[in-house]
């Protein structure tokens, strides 16, 4: 983030202050910013900081609102499951067609590969995040009736 942060500032400031602007820089800024977002939506994932619409889910009963949670975590992977095949797809095409960038010749493959890796990543921390939410909730009712886990 601070490498893009960077490079735009240094570009804005070739531009305007020397008139020289910095050619590659717009393909740079395109790799950098997809693979930061990506990647950090993999982490908002992980963490089940997604957005969510808390309001009507937190005044379901208690069964409903586990059910609710699964039902959206389902919807959401399967979202990002259909994200990963049309992103499969348009990889595919750039692969065959051979494309890259104009300047730095960069293959569009390796600015949009992380779509589907990151999509992968996603399911996997969705699945993971809704399991171990799930699984501290049943630790802590074990521990409310003096169970052990």
């Amino acid at each position: 983030m601070a490498f893009l942060i960077g490079l735009t500032f240094v570009g804005v400031f070739a531009r305007y202050v020397f008139n020289a602007p910095i050619v590659w820089q717009k393909e740079v800024q395109l790799a950098c910013f997809l693979w930061i977002s990506f990647l950090g939506g993999c982490t908002v994932f992980r963490r089940g900081g997604h957005v969510a619409i808390e309001l009507i889910v937190d005044r379901l009963p208690k069964k409903l609102r586990m059910l609710a949670e699964i039902l959206v975590s389902v919807i959401v992977v399967v979202l990002l499951c259909s994200l990963m095949k049309n992103g499969f797809v348009y990889l595919s095409l750039l692969v065959s067609a051979s494309r890259q960038t104009a300047i730095l010749k960069i293959p569009y493959l390796y600015i949009y590969g992380i779509l589907l890796a990151a999509c992968i990543l996603m399911c996997i921390n969705q699945i993971y995040a809704v399991a171990e939410r799930y699984r501290r909730k049943d630790a802590e009712h074990c521990e409310t009736k003096g169970d052990t886990v």
